[in-house]
């Protein structure tokens, strides 16, 4: 249907009613623009005259003009009527934009009559109160209306969001990965004629993420960490880390979820990148990234992740001459009042034991047999409320006065051990002999090729790691590194799933497995 501008004059109608009215009285004018941004006109006029036969032509007489004010607005021009005249003009003044019908009848009772209806453009009972919404990349929205048996047709000019259409509502879906502003237009038609238009502009908005600063410096002697500020507006934030050198804690984030605060802990010199992710439903959509450098990270501590709760834990029992009072215990970074010797802590949580002075030694751990397993028929000693060792072992003593020469037994049994870092024995380099030292470590799943790389001294390899059952990764190739050992009986008994199970040798002297 077109669209018209309707031009009347009603005193002019009103006037020449005693007479024909020789000019028009109605004019119906339809504009439109052209894609090269031209406007046109066209118009179609009515004139009042004698009507002829068989409704050929749409013209009225004068004197049998009646104008009335009809169903849904419509304006019908009739000649079967007796009053002389009706006043359009506050019929049509809410707008001049119409839509307009021309029909021609022809009966035996009425020769000929042309009827004219008009509507305005906001005649459909339908309605939307919004105009504008953002939505971001794969969020979803519903737009709700008022809907009186309307027909819709929706579109969407750039096809930024994916469209549903519901009895009472429109349902919006931006696309992931695109962004911009959509257009909608709506149409809402009743009966096939009175129509409703409106457009809607639907911003999505691009997925950021920031952080600041941008790259932070820790030097082990000045500071102990840096706080980095992440800000997104997408839904959630994630992180990830390249290596060991650092480790990261969520400090603090804001009530909409969308800014937080991490810190970062130096834990061995070198470089780091902590990659902070924007997800939108789980997925991805944009990153940052954070650099670290760290320097001067060594300080001499025992540092280890719980696998279970444990009260008044002894993990030193054969460390004698030991003053508690020169140790300090950190739980989660957090110093403690408690003493070395007597733990408690939480599953998960990180322990730490710092010296407080210049210390020579620390005390010695050794896997003591604390409590019989009904369960497993066997006594499960102390170091199995290790999860992970999380740092290197410092110089450690027995007694406070010489360096220990071994760790034999040191970790036997301890099931709860998951991992172990590739430097844990590297500032202990006199140690001879490491028997049965992660012997039944069944959860480890991995042994770092350098574990004993300054351990050039070692004599004793026996069943160090004999009934590792779960270790896949390749592991160390000691039969290389020690070719002359005559103690090997056995390292890798049990070994089986390793990488390289079948290279290690098996036939004396070289008996690893």
């Amino acid at each position: 249907m077109s669209k018209y501008t309707v031009k009347y004059d009603a005193g002019e109608i009103q006037d020449n009613l005693d007479g024909v009215i020789d000019k028009p009285a109605l004019t119906l004018s339809n504009t439109s623009t052209n894609s090269k941004g031209e406007v046109t006109t066209s118009s179609v006029q009515f004139t009042f005259s004698e009507p002829t036969v068989d409704g050929e032509s749409a013209t009225l007489i004068k004197n049998n003009l009646k104008l009335a004010n009809l169903n849904r607005g419509a304006i019908v021009l009739d000649q079967d009527t007796t009053e002389s005249s009706i006043d359009i003009e506050d019929e049509l003044e809410s707008s001049t934009n119409y839509q307009a019908t021309l029909t021609q009848y022809a009966d035996e009772q009425i020769e000929a009559y042309s009827e004219v209806k008009f509507k305005t453009a906001q005649d459909a009972p339908f309605d939307i109160s919004t105009d504008t919404i953002t939505l971001r990349q794969g969020d979803s929205t519903e737009i709700s209306f008022t809907n009186d048996g309307c027909s819709l047709s929706v579109n969407s000019e750039y096809s930024l969001v994916n469209i549903t259409q519901n009895t009472n509502s429109i349902g919006l879906t931006a696309v992931t990965n695109d962004m911009g502003s959509d257009h909608l237009t709506i149409t809402a038609t009743k009966d096939g004629f009175f129509t409703k238009t409106f457009s809607i502009t639907v911003i999505v908005p691009d997925v950021t993420i920031e952080c600041s600063p941008l790259a932070i410096s820790i030097d082990g002697d000045v500071d102990e960490y840096k706080d980095v500020v992440v800000t997104t507006n997408g839904d959630s934030i994630s992180y990830s880390i390249n290596n060991d050198n650092c480790s990261v804690e969520l400090l603090s984030t804001s009530q909409d979820g969308l800014t937080k605060t991490y810190r970062v802990y130096g834990e061995s010199d070198g470089g780091s990148v902590i990659t902070f992710n924007a997800l939108v439903d789980g997925n991805v959509v944009e990153t940052c990234t954070c650099g670290v450098t760290l320097s001067n990270m060594f300080t001499p501590q025992i540092a280890f992740t719980a696998s279970k709760n444990g009260t008044n834990i002894n993990f030193f029992s054969n460390s004698n001459g030991f003053n508690t009072s020169d140790y300090d215990v950190y739980i989660n970074r957090n110093k403690t009042s408690q003493a070395f010797n007597s733990l408690t802590f939480n599953a998960n949580d990180k322990i730490q034991i710092k010296a407080n002075k210049e210390v020579t030694y620390f005390p010695y751990l050794y896997a003591d047999p604390l409590e019989w397993n009904e369960t497993l028929k066997r006594w499960i000693p102390t170091l199995d409320y290790i999860q992970s060792i999380d740092y290197a072992f410092p110089l450690m003593s027995m007694d406070n006065s010489t360096e220990v020469t071994d760790f034999n037994g040191c970790f036997e049994e301890c099931s709860s051990l998951t991992s172990i870092p590739q430097d844990l024995f590297k500032y202990n380099p006199n140690v001879t002999g490491f028997r049965s030292c992660f012997s039944g470590c069944t959860s480890l799943t991995s042994i770092p090729q350098d574990l004993f790389k300054y351990n050039t001294k070692v004599i004793f390899f026996e069943y160090c790691f004999s009934g590792c059952s779960n270790v896949t990764s390749a592991v160390p190739e000691l039969w290389i590194t020690y070719p002359n050992s005559m103690h090997c009986t056995g390292c890798f008994s049990g070994c089986i799933n390793a990488s390289n199970y079948a290279d290690i040798p098996s036939e004396w002297p070289s008996e690893w497995k």
